[in-house]
């Protein structure tokens, strides 16, 4: 993808977490990147307060008219994503 930032998340996403992807994925908002992608393919587990961070991130890549990407998602995330 031209134009563009990635961030590779590993482990958990949840209330522990949360605080930390948020602070790195609004720090890469503030480049020039036109789309923020997540490499999610070493993420294991996604509860509820990380899919609000998500959506809440999502929401905001869009009010800055930049995309949002999820790569590598493996099969027992997607379904808690979908």
């Amino acid at each position: 993808l031209p134009n563009h930032v990635e961030a590779k998340l590993l482990g958990e996403l949840d209330i522990a977490a949360v605080d930390e992807l948020s602070a790195a994925a609004r720090a890469a908002l503030e480049t020039t990147a036109s789309t923020l992608v997540l490499d999610f393919g070493g993420v294991t587990f996604v509860d509820s307060t990380g899919l609000g961070a998500l959506v809440r991130l999502r929401k905001e890549a869009e009010h800055r008219g930049l995309g949002l990407r999820l790569d590598g998602v493996r099969p027992e995330v997607r379904r808690v994503l979908d």
